[in-house]
């Protein structure tokens, strides 16, 4: 479902600015699109570092965790979703980690000890992290902030940084999108031109 659409977790590259030209993640990330778009296949590299992979294994106790903290303040339930299309953008859309009641989403980040120490001092969200957030309100219109909760397997503590909906953001974010999209069905076209099927 992911195939050749703009997700949450590479909204920063549809983003990403440099002085002159072109950056090349972006680049990188359009060109990446336009091949899963023409063939079907995911073109990420697929590589899963040991941070990475730890992350996957720590995400579903970091879920419960959280889940048992909230549910202590207000018996709140959290929802696991899977990828959510954007409701008027036809090629993007999110996969969040969960629904918080009616109107909230959570955001799991599992980070090496670098990372989880800088959350603890109360470091900035990372813009990158709060893009990525900001994008799942966009596909999910209802929704009006978003926890990024930050764990790590045997520390008693949780960092949870909530991100408020902001409408002007996600307006500048889709258009940036609708953007991008543009130029991937530019590529697309001439992709198709030189390898029919």
């Amino acid at each position: 479902m992911r195939c050749g659409k703009v997700t949450a977790s590479r909204i920063h590259d549809v983003l990403a600015k440099i002085k002159t030209g072109e950056a090349v993640t972006r680049r990188n990330y359009r060109r990446e699109l336009v091949l899963e778009r023409r063939w079907g296949t995911p073109q990420d590299s697929g590589y899963v570092s040991f941070a990475m992979q730890k992350g996957i294994e720590n995400e579903a106790m970091a879920r419960d965790t959280y889940a048992f903290d909230k549910m202590l303040i207000a018996g709140i339930d959290i929802e696991e979703v899977g990828f959510v299309q954007h409701p008027s953008i036809e090629h993007a859309g999110a996969s969040p980690d969960g629904l918080v009641g009616a109107v909230g989403l959570i955001e799991l980040k599992c980070p090496e000890a670098n990372a989880m120490f800088e959350m603890l001092t109360k470091y900035p969200l990372d813009t990158k992290y709060r893009n990525q957030v900001m994008w799942q309100m966009a596909c999910m219109p209802e929704r009006k902030w978003c926890d990024v909760v930050f764990y790590r397997e045997g520390i008693p503590v949780i960092e949870t940084i909530r991100v408020d909906r902001d409408d002007e953001a996600i307006a500048l974010m889709e258009r940036e999108v609708i953007t991008f999209l543009a130029e991937v069905e530019s590529e697309y076209q001439l992709l198709c031109k030189s390898y029919p099927r």
